[in-house]
């Protein structure tokens, strides 16, 4: 049974609102139910038309059974448990992983029903309420306004006071105005309705009584509400048309707990299909700010490889900044040294691993320095973005205005499970890149391997062919690495690759792509800079080595390298080329005396495999 609901979902009767279910499909077959608790019932294999008398709007134009229409409102209807046995039971229906199979949910209210038509028979017939008759209704959990066949207002609960919000009675055909009301009711599409159409007011015309339907309740001070209304006719004893019962439930937290599972189940479908940070976290304030109408909002995560440093992978304020603005922002605090983020929510909540709501929060602080309060956050939830007890980044939210939003119980819960969904995604992006990371990256250097370097070139060959930009190509050899390694161990001889890769390292653009081409090789991939530039970096290169040191034991040593460089596309169209003669020049400068760097150069070219093997 499981394979048909959704992950999230759970059918357990103390979860829900309604007693029976039933697992169904589209031509109304029972596939599981709960009659029978755990076991199989009589009803399992039948058709649920046979016990269930489902009204004829419910049924699509094929005779099949319509899931949307089931889904979008209840029902009442009865329902034949065995020939004994029929009770009057309220439906709701939900959706499953499966589009032919649907839930079906059954609440038993013929008690209810039977206590509202007994009490409803005594009102009309005495005109008065008694005290026993006031307090069982009172302890109707459902909003209940009894009215006669005039429309005057005979008698209203304390639940319908409550949702409706208002003690005074009031006659439906009075005319009463909407403004002297003190809610407002919508469509849950924000059509307003006027008091005329009510469905008490319909039911009192004589209008055939609309099924349960959902509605929004607006009151004076602007709180809505979401609430589930209808309508019933009351008769007398003798069958006569006595009045009409008006019967709203607050719904709001079923509403709420509904829209914020869509929001999660939105959200896990879309982060499980990314494996880039920023997409995630892009994508996550969007399904974010849909769900919770927040204006402000940021995600940070601490470097991978120096948690010193924060990168901020989506930022949004709506301060009536402009858009240049909020880039200047966004660039300021693309990288960070956590450091200076000290006294914000970020860091706070890094440091404590703790969520934190309804706050005010200082403004970000933008490289080093305070620039000006131009992005506070007011009723602010900061929650850390965790995997395990590894705390890696935070997500921050808030109202641009004070005093506008309230983070009750329900927006805690969402919030919290959003964090969580968003922490494993954004650690499975991580594991990703990592991997990513270890498939084109030297283990002994750190830089670059042989296979990323084809790749990168490759890419930037392209990229070169249309925009017309120069690209050169740098190869090094150690010189006399081979004797180095012999006479002080291969352990010496790591150190002196690592002590070289650094020196590589620290001489390049972060454009430019260093690589260990093999063994004692190394290759540096230049964008956008032409022949006579790059003899400039491969000489910094060159003294940057040469500076370097190795202290082993008591002796001080020097590594020199030998360097060669060509460029595109002055020297090679192909790949393959350009390496090729950036190798030969290679191969002059240690035929020349190593420790230097050649160019490359045609006339070379003719001796360079004689030189090769010389070297």
């Amino acid at each position: 049974m499981s394979d048909f609901l959704p992950n999230n979902y759970s059918i357990d009767p103390k979860n829900i609102r309604f007693g029976f279910w039933f697992l169904i499909d589209t031509q109304g077959v029972i596939l599981w139910d709960n009659i029978a608790g755990n076991t199989q019932s009589a009803l399992m294999g039948q058709n649920i038309c046979e016990y269930l008398a489902l009204p004829q709007h419910l049924f699509s134009e094929y005779g099949t059974i319509d899931i949307t229409a089931i889904e979008e409102r209840s029902e009442q209807m009865a329902l034949k448990i065995d020939d004994d046995t029929i009770l009057l039971v309220e439906t709701n229906g939900a959706k499953t992983e499966n589009p032919h199979i649907f839930l079906l949910f059954c609440k038993d209210i013929t008690q209810q029903s039977a206590m509202l038509d007994e009490m409803t028979h005594s009102l009309f017939e005495t005109e008065e309420l008694s005290k026993q008759f006031e307090l069982a209704l009172d302890s109707v959990q459902d909003g209940l306004a009894i009215y006669n066949e005039y429309g005057k207002e005979i008698f209203r609960n304390s639940a319908n006071k409550r949702i409706l919000g208002t003690t005074e009675k009031f006659e439906i055909f009075a005319n009463l105005p909407s403004e002297n009301l003190p809610f407002t009711l919508f469509t849950t599409d924000n059509t307003r309705i006027t008091p005329a159409n009510f469905p008490i007011s319909r039911v009192l015309r004589g209008e055939e009584p609309d099924p349960p339907t959902d509605y929004i309740i607006e009151h004076a001070n602007g709180e809505r509400r979401n609430v589930l209304m209808h309508a019933m006719a009351i008769y007398n004893s003798v069958k006569d048309f006595a009045g009409g019962i008006s019967i709203v439930r607050d719904i709001t937290s079923e509403y709420r707990e509904r829209q914020y599972n869509e929001i999660l189940m939105e959200l896990a479908r879309s982060c499980a299909e990314m494996l880039n940070e920023q997409e995630i976290a892009q994508k996550a304030m969007q399904v974010l700010t849909k769900g919770l109408h927040l204006p402000n909002y940021s995600i940070n995560v601490t470097d991978p490889f120096d948690p010193a440093f924060m990168h901020n992978l989506a930022i949004y304020f709506d301060n009536n900044l402009t858009a240049d603005e909020i880039e200047y922002i966004r660039q300021s605090v693309e990288t960070i040294k956590l450091s200076n983020l000290k006294g914000t929510l970020t860091e706070e909540t890094i440091a404590t691993g703790k969520a934190r709501f309804n706050i005010d929060a200082p403004p970000i602080y933008v490289n080093d320095t305070l620039t000006k309060q131009i992005v506070p956050f007011y009723s602010a939830a900061t929650l850390p973005l965790k995997y395990h007890d590894t705390i890696f980044g935070a997500i921050t939210l808030g109202d641009s205005k004070p005093g506008n939003f309230y983070w009750d119980i329900g927006r805690q819960s969402l919030i919290s499970a959003m964090s969580e969904e968003i922490a494993l995604a954004l650690h499975r992006a991580r594991l990703y890149e990592q991997s990513q990371q270890l498939a084109f990256t030297d283990p002994l250097t750190g830089l670059a391997n042989h296979r990323a370097l084809q790749e990168n070139l490759k890419k930037l060959l392209e990229e070169s062919r249309k925009t017309g930009s120069v690209i050169s190509v740098i190869m090094l050899d150690i010189d006399h690495f081979r004797q180095f390694n012999e006479r002080f161990g291969h352990d010496i001889g790591d150190l002196a690759l690592k002590t070289v890769a650094k020196a590589i390292h620290q001489s390049v653009r972060s454009i430019d792509h260093c690589s260990r081409y093999g063994g004692e090789e190394f290759t540096v991939i230049l964008p956008k800079t032409p022949y006579d530039i790059a003899q400039l970096v491969a000489e910094r290169i060159r003294q940057a080595i040469a500076a370097a040191t190795l202290q082993i034991d008591s002796e001080t040593m020097h590594i020199t390298a030998s360097l060669g460089f060509a460029s595109y596309p002055q020297h090679a169209q192909k790949q393959e080329d350009l390496l090729k003669r950036a190798d030969i020049a290679l191969y002059e400068s240690k035929h020349n005396g190593r420790n230097r760097v050649t160019g490359y150069t045609p006339e070379i070219d003719d001796t360079a495999s004689i030189k090769r093997n010389a070297a």
